[in-house]
């Protein structure tokens, strides 16, 4: 079992929040406390193990470098918050959101009662998008999870990785989406198909051949959510930065993006979260990718720009069929991304 490690004189404060965190913590972390000064300094004359630390600001140079930490977050007075700072007035639910997924009890993450919807987004690279987003939902599917794939690109290409990659949908699919977004029936019957996971068809032609947008998929996908049918829904985003996206990136609680590890990707993500201030607060990044272990430019930081990175791999020979998806599961691609957005 992990320990967590909570270091504040303020007992008030401990005594708050510690009933509340031990409920929403991960049955995989066992807390400890310390809250008295002369413990605390008996404490650090000897080297301690620890998977995760919370401490006071206040308190950083009295815990000294000698310390085993994994992950060390700060905890301010302030109402600041960061990739690795948390304000004490955010209270428990703030302490989890900095913390993140990985962290929250596993029974609160399956059990949420609502459809949760993930945004799968590029800034250069549309291919890998695609593949990671329905790789995600495949791990998904194998953890019990009932999951929808859509695909809101105008010229869609995903059916190459599906096993019936012959099959399209068409007007008659078109019709359904729109009546569903207008909300003149709620009946999904013969809109979705299934490979592992629920998605709906690739279109034959352009979106906007049948009088549809990229934002309708999206609109398709909020209606659904309604219907509170599906444990997870994964948006398969059109390459680039529409309003449509934009917008829905703003309104997001699961963004996952997809970079390689060039300087231009890092000009764009950064643009990006200049851009978009709550993409940050609810996003992980996934890197691709490099070509060793030494050009891994993330491989000893956790985070990037206030970003979570969630994984990162070296680059991967994709082929277009439906065996790349089967080899991805196997060799883990994607899986830590799928488990972080539990």
């Amino acid at each position: 079992m992990k320990n967590l490690l909570l270091v504040s004189l303020d007992k008030e404060y401990v005594i708050n929040i510690l009933g509340t965190l031990t409920e929403e913590i991960s049955e995989d972390y066992q807390i400890e406390v310390i809250t008295d000064s002369d413990y605390l300094e008996s404490y650090v004359q000897t080297p301690h193990k620890v998977d995760t630390l919370l401490i006071d600001e206040s308190l950083l140079d009295v815990y000294p470098n000698n310390q085993s930490i994994g992950h060390k977050y700060l905890i301010t007075e302030t109402d600041k918050i960061g990739a690795n700072v948390i304000s004490k007035y955010s209270g428990v639910p703030g302490i989890m959101k900095i913390l993140g997924a990985d962290y929250m009890r596993r029974s609160k993450r399956i059990d949420a009662g609502k459809t949760r919807i993930h945004d799968v987004i590029s800034v250069n690279d549309p291919k890998i998008k695609t593949i990671a987003a329905i790789t995600i939902a495949k791990h998904l599917s194998a953890y019990g999870r009932k999951v929808l794939y859509i695909s809101a690109d105008n010229l869609q290409d995903f059916n190459v990785y599906m096993k019936d990659n012959e099959s399209f949908a068409g007007e008659e699919e078109a019709l359904s989406i729109k009546a569903v977004i207008k909300g003149i029936t709620g009946k999904l019957d013969g809109l979705v198909k299934n490979d592992d996971f629920d998605y709906i068809p690739q279109f034959e032609h352009l979106l906007s051949s049948y009088g549809m947008t990229s934002g309708a998929m999206l609109c398709i996908a909020e209606e659904i959510q309604k219907f509170d049918i599906y444990d997870d829904i994964i948006i398969d985003h059109p390459f680039g930065f529409s309003v449509d996206t934009v917008t829905r990136l703003e309104n997001s609680k699961s963004i996952v993006i997809i970079s390689d590890q060039s300087e231009d990707a890092i000009r764009k993500i950064e643009k990006l979260l200049d851009n978009t201030k709550e993409v940050t607060e609810n996003s992980t990044l996934v890197c691709y990718p490099y070509e060793n272990e030494s050009s891994n430019i993330f491989s000893s930081d956790k985070t990037f720009c206030g970003l979570n990175i969630c994984e990162t791999r070296e680059k991967i020979d994709i082929k277009d069929n439906s065996n790349i998806i089967e080899e991805l599961v196997e060799m883990k691609a994607f899986r830590d991304t799928a488990e972080a957005i539990l």
